[in-house]
């Protein structure tokens, strides 16, 4: 409205918007600059959050462009030919009854129509856009502390009544908008994200941030975000998450745009050999670890396979360690072994090979030598690979796009035992 439009540009939140036009119909992509922030159960969510918020942890993301409003049935409309909400009688009102698989089929067409590339919004910039971006305030819910200023939700949309006027969607941008100038991000209609739901954010480092995640690479359920008009409030607070399968679709569920390339998604994933816990978690079983004081024979090939990859091992043993450290270490080869085969001699590999279409960019191995003064000789065989050690940590960068596997070899070159406590592989 006028009013909200005035009020916006008297508290500085007037965005940054371009206009696009599909069979007359136009509509508003708002720009956001990347940054860094937390994402999940932050202090000002108090007891409302929930564990599938949690552990908070930092994110980092790149600039993209979102919908100032959500879809409307006009827009859905113009693209799709058909309108299959419940709630009309204003084609202003966001669109609902729309499935995960139909948002994406919606896409498709829209981007046919327009050249460009729409999406949806991955659950990490819905939820960066939904607290205000770079221009956040903290809020608990999308612009404000007071959920009536900026939403339509259960107690002003569902409970007055079906012969309420007020009762159910209504036109979009008709409440505050939040720090970015966008309309609706807690209420009204539930918003589809692109990714796959997990219950929890277990796995994503909390002391570093990540990069343009993109969610779980494998799930039956899609994330759905913001509450809708028949929600409660604790429902439509900007941390805040559900789910639903990709072919659900109700009276509150409806989607948002957000426009440019899918982000580029920075992953680390760190193989622990320090524990008896870590170790059989890389499928070591209890034959294969020994006792404190004890060591185990040597293993002639190991695979291990995880949802990122698998890792194959040969000449190695577990290790129970001596003073020297504390824990398990993963034997790549001893003293013995590398004096019978010789210097400069191969004498323990590792080779990490991806699901999928990732791409390695960046191994750090935290190693144990037996004699520090006189370190073995470590190479990487594969092309385009920049390998550095600094006292036991090493870091190998891959050049370009990065690679689908590498393969960690270590060269006999002072006879003595190497050990590897730790491999972290960082990939998008």
């Amino acid at each position: 409205s006028d009013i909200n439009t005035l009020v916006n540009i008297i508290l500085g939140k007037t965005p940054t918007t371009n206009t696009y036009t599909v069979n007359g119909v136009s509509f508003k992509m708002v720009d956001v600059a990347g940054g860094t922030f937390t994402m999940g159960a932050t202090a000002e969510q108090g007891s409302d959050a929930l564990g599938n918020e949690k552990p908070t942890h930092p994110v980092t993301l790149s600039n993209f462009s979102i919908g100032q409003t959500e879809v409307t049935q006009e827009l859905w409309q113009a693209v799709m030919g058909s309108n299959p909400s419940s709630h009309t009688g204003n084609l202003q009102r966001p669109v609902e009854r729309v499935t995960w698989d139909d948002c994406q089929t919606f896409i498709t067409k829209l981007n046919q129509l327009t050249g460009k590339n729409f999406r949806l919004p991955t659950e990490a910039e819905w939820e960066y856009a939904a607290r205000g971006g770079n221009k956040s305030q903290g809020y608990m819910y999308a612009g404000s502390n007071t959920i009536d200023n900026v939403a339509w939700y259960r107690e002003n949309a569902q409970t007055v009544g079906s012969d309420s006027p007020d009762y159910g969607t209504h036109p979009v941008a008709t409440k505050a908008a939040n720090e970015l100038g966008l309309y609706d991000m807690s209420g009204n209609v539930i918003e589809w994200c692109q990714d796959r739901y997990k219950s929890s954010y277990s796995g994503y480092p909390t002391d570093v941030p990540t990069v343009n995640p993109t969610g779980p690479d494998s799930g039956s359920t899609r994330v759905t975000r913001g509450g809708s008009w028949a929600n409660t409030a604790q429902s439509c607070r900007v941390s805040s998450r559900n789910s639903g399968t990709p072919n659900a679709s109700n009276q509150t569920i409806g989607l948002r745009l957000a426009l440019g390339d899918p982000p580029k998604t920075e992953k680390t994933v760190t193989y622990d050999y320090t524990s008896v816990a870590s170790l059989q978690a890389q499928g070591f079983d209890a034959s294969e670890i020994p006792a404190y004081g004890e060591g185990a024979n040597p293993i002639a090939a190991k695979v291990f396979s995880d949802q990122n990859a698998s890792m194959a091992y040969s000449n190695l043993s577990i290790q129970a360690m001596d003073n020297n450290t504390t824990g398990y270490a993963l034997k790549l080869f001893d003293s013995g072994l590398a004096s019978a085969l010789g210097m400069g001699q191969e004498c323990g590999k590792v080779v990490w090979t991806a699901n999928g279409s990732k791409k390695v960019k960046k191994v750090e191995i935290q190693w144990y030598f037996s004699n520090p003064a006189n370190m073995a000789q470590i190479t990487s065989s594969d092309s385009g690979a920049t390998l550095t050690t600094e006292g036991t940590l090493s870091t190998c960068t891959f050049s370009g796009s990065g690679v689908n596997s590498f393969t960690i070899s270590v060269k006999e070159g002072s006879n003595q035992s190497v050990f590897i406590k730790t491999i972290q592989v960082t990939y998008q």
